[in-house]
């Protein structure tokens, strides 16, 4: 008991090492910069794997957002929302909360509650820049036909499903709640993923998120088509290359303008930017 106690209130890395790491860096940051209001993204290893902060913005200024990025591997809606909770009851108190949408997981189908990982979620930013030059078509290819079997009862039949989406619901009334501007995004897919299937599932996809936004104001960026099928390691995790022109293309096409907007002003900014006292609780 006291074991759990420690892990869960003194040293959140004991159960969870990954979440552990970015929290210690998040507060680092937050302390050395704390004149800069925080940008969170939260999300799954598409995320963590495809969004470089320092390439979002083109100089660090004191009105320039500190972006971190706390993309989870193997993070869905539930994982974003146990996470954005945590970070609350932290003291994390971010203006702008980015949340990414894995289409995939929308729809809570059986065969997903225990899919395999593929083994390239064990890889880090490094092992992906090196992979690129033993990536070739034929085995970029093969990488992307598994995610496509593992994610293909998400699609089939496709119907957002009540879990996913009260997580993603919660997510949206914290951040009103407490006064944060959210989005939500879609992070860019292989177009050998995508078949009948999964394009017809994604066209409700985006009517739900489009419907979700406009009854919560988020914004709501879709970056789905913004790669080519070559800048994927497996059809879902973009290489480091591809994830740099992404994270420019994202920050000078789709965040600059929402943060900028009379639309993305926080309701009730935090009077210390970033750490508060911790309690519980379509771009083209």
């Amino acid at each position: 008991m006291a074991a759990n106690f420690a892990a869960d209130f003194i040293e959140p890395g004991l159960r969870e090492p990954e979440y552990g790491r970015k929290l210690a860096l998040l507060k680092t940051q937050l302390r050395q910069l704390p004149q800069r209001p925080l940008l969170l993204l939260l999300g799954s290893s598409r995320t963590a794997y495809g969004v470089r902060p320092d390439r979002l913005f083109d100089a660090a200024t004191v009105e320039t957002p500190l972006v971190y990025n706390f993309g989870i591997l193997g993070g869905g809606p539930l994982y974003e929302l146990l996470y954005f909770q945590r970070l609350l009851a932290a003291g994390i108190r971010p203006r702008w909360v980015v949340i990414e949408v894995h289409p995939a997981l929308l729809k809570t189908a059986p065969e997903l509650m225990g899919a395999h990982i593929p083994p390239i979620e064990r890889c880090d930013a490094c092992d992906l820049w090196f992979l690129r030059d033993y990536l070739d078509a034929a085995m970029r290819q093969a990488r992307a036909k598994l995610v496509r079997q593992i994610y293909a009862p998400g699609y089939r039949d496709f119907e957002v499903s009540d879990r996913p989406n009260r997580a993603l619901r919660q997510i949206l009334a914290l951040c009103r709640q407490e006064g944060i501007v959210a989005a939500l995004l879609l992070m860019p897919e292989a177009e050998e993923l995508r078949d009948a299937e999964v394009t017809l599932a994604q066209q409700r996809i985006s009517r739900y998120l489009w419907e979700l936004g406009r009854e919560y104001d988020a914004q709501v960026f879709d970056a789905s088509h913004w790669c080519h099928d070559a800048d994927f390691a497996d059809g879902q995790h973009l290489l480091a290359d591809a994830a740099e022109r992404l994270s420019v293309k994202l920050g000078q096409d789709a965040l600059r303008g929402w943060l900028a907007s009379s639309d993305s002003r926080p309701a009730a900014p935090s009077t210390v930017p970033g750490l508060a006292a911790g309690r519980r609780h379509e771009v083209r």
